[in-house]
């Protein structure tokens, strides 16, 4: 809310105080207070504000009546079982909540053991196993299902399976299978590129057709013309977008939902993932399964071990295969230089997009801050004084080699958030038949190349035309979600002030060092790292309360 045109919480905060004693003169200064606390409560991300008995206290007044009621009441905020909400989210919860319950049933019809004995291996004819087996099958005979596991279990085997074997049930079936971000969304495109089947694959802003204005062109009354929606990376839709999507499908059409809810929550209201399976008493019973067997990590790595057990890994003493601890003081340019060695051996030796696209996908340095010795900015920096003192003119804005992040969604380019390309000098590419996706301004002689689907060769725009964009040799953990790299330099130092301890939860270590494949380098001190292990990140979302309500059960 703090982006340029928005207001600030602070401008909401006034708003909303001289709207209440508009609406109800007189109000109490209590009551002002808990609004002041509830605007705080919405800034961290939680959905309510819990009340205790003297909090409540101040409800009991003429004034307070008009501001606040029942769910069935039209006043701005919405007092349930002791939990104030502003009535938007309340009614967002809910809708997330009753959309979820309504598809919670099983498939009439549909026996899930012979649909699974209709292809009993996958196209590299490797056998699932017990878990995705029973993960496909729940897919194939629910009208939702759930699967979860962590990094390596096998989900995108498990959603290549399931598209394979509804097809197998019903070739004319209409399959969509997306993620929240254009980064999730490439890395599912690599894995079905070979495969011939009735699919759209594309992000969820893309799915649903979400418009300048910020409205999706799906919804309610103008659904998806679809029989199975498959989500991966659910960790990362938030609340709005979960809405936005439920109303958006048919009512016979099967959703699947994807992700591991160990990871960051995402980066807007809502824990969607967590709040449906990491709850103490379980809800949409029969709906989930996790998945248990790892297949990623090597046999002489301990990646997983550690995502495993964070909490008793010493990063300063423990010697652990394909695990590298450097303390933040003597983080050298020589050690950042050899996290980026595929990319930056590749510049100089390959005038080929697609090689140096692939190169650069290999490695990443993650941060959880911007700002800082150890923010992206300043890591980014120093990569660039690397390329710098090898002749390249990084005083520039625009220089052969930049890696670009684009930050925010641009429809009619094909771009969106979370997209990486490369800034090259076309006369050192060696690939003139790229596709164009803008005609080049004559002014100027950089392009930036991004990744081509399936079997089409990279995309390349003029630098002029770039939506907003920054430099990724550095990112920070929440705009790696979605991402694996071969090699991943993780950057925790000390917290310099509350904000950034804040973000310095096992989540975001969890999420940082499960994005590794096979090389993980820990910048960071025993003591950062433990106390950041034993921080959680707490969100207050009552959408498993409303589940249960819907249930019977609260």
């Amino acid at each position: 809310m703090t982006t340029s045109g928005l207001p600030t919480y602070a401008a909401i905060k006034r708003q909303l105080m001289a709207l209440a004693n508009r609406l109800a003169p007189g109000c109490e200064p209590d009551l002002l207070k808990l609004i002041g606390k509830l605007v705080d409560a919405w800034q961290a991300e939680h959905s309510y504000l819990p009340l205790d008995g003297q909090a409540l206290k101040a409800f009991a007044t003429p004034a307070a009546s008009l501001l606040i009621g029942a769910p069935e009441d039209l006043t701005p905020l919405v007092l349930q079982d002791d939990r104030l909400y502003f009535r938007r989210l309340f009614e967002l919860e809910t809708r997330v909540a009753k959309a979820l319950y309504q598809r919670h049933e099983a498939i009439v019809g549909v026996n899930p053991e012979a649909a699974n004995a209709s292809e009993p291996t996958l196209p590299d004819h490797r056998s699932l196993s017990p878990s995705q087996y029973r993960a496909v099958a729940l897919a194939l005979s629910r009208g939702l299902a759930i699967i979860t596991g962590g990094p390596g279990t096998g989900k995108t085997t498990v959603i290549k399976s399931i598209v394979t074997r509804a097809t197998a049930m019903n070739p004319g079936i209409r399959i969509a299978v997306t993620a929240p971000t254009g980064k999730a969304t490439a890395r599912l495109e690599s894995q079905f590129q070979s495969e011939d089947k009735p699919l759209q694959l594309m992000t969820l802003h893309r799915l649903l057709g979400f418009r300048r204005n910020g409205k999706p062109h799906y919804h309610s009354k103008h659904p998806l013309n679809l029989d199975l929606v498959i989500v991966d990376e659910t960790s990362m839709v938030d609340l709005a977008l979960a809405d936005a999507l439920l109303a958006a499908l048919p009512p016979n059409c099967r959703l699947v939902l994807v992700g591991d809810p160990a990871q960051l929550p995402s980066v807007n209201l809502g824990r969607l993932l967590a709040d449906i399976t990491l709850v103490d008493e379980p809800v949409l019973e029969g709906a989930h399964c996790q998945l248990t067997e790892n297949f990623r990590f090597a046999e002489d790595t301990s990646i997983e071990t550690l995502a495993q057990n964070l909490e008793a890994f010493d990063p300063e003493s423990s010697a652990k295969t394909g695990i590298v601890g450097v303390a933040p003081d003597a983080l050298s340019d020589a050690q950042l230089a050899e996290v980026m060695s595929p990319y930056l051996k590749a510049l100089e030796t390959s005038s080929d997009p697609a090689v140096l696209l692939h190169n650069f996908e290999s490695a990443r340095i993650l941060t959880p801050q911007y700002h800082g010795d150890f923010g992206v900015y300043n890591l980014n920096r120093r990569i660039e004084a690397l390329l710098g003192r090898a002749g390249t003119r990084v005083n520039e804005p625009f220089y052969h080699g930049r890696p670009i992040l684009i930050v925010d969604n641009h429809y009619q380019l094909g771009l969106f958030n979370g997209d990486i390309g490369l800034c090259l000098d076309p006369s050192q590419v060696s690939k003139p038949n790229e596709q164009n996706i803008q005609t080049v301004d004559k002014k100027t002689s950089f392009k930036v190349y991004f990744p081509g689907t399936e079997d089409q060769p990279p995309r390349s725009l003029p630098v002029a035309a770039l939506p907003k964009h920054e430099t990724c040799f550095a990112m920070t953990v929440h705009k790696a979600q979605g991402s694996e790299f071969d090699h991943v330099c993780f950057v925790l130092p000390e917290a310099a002030d509350t904000t950034i301890q804040n973000l310095q939860s096992q989540a975001l270590v969890y999420t940082a060092v499960t994005r590794a494949r096979k090389h993980l380098t820990l910048v960071t001190t025993q003591n950062v790292w433990r106390t950041a292990c034993n921080r959680s990140q707490s969100r207050r979302s009552s959408l498993p309360q409303q589940l249960l309500k819907l249930e019977g059960r609260s």
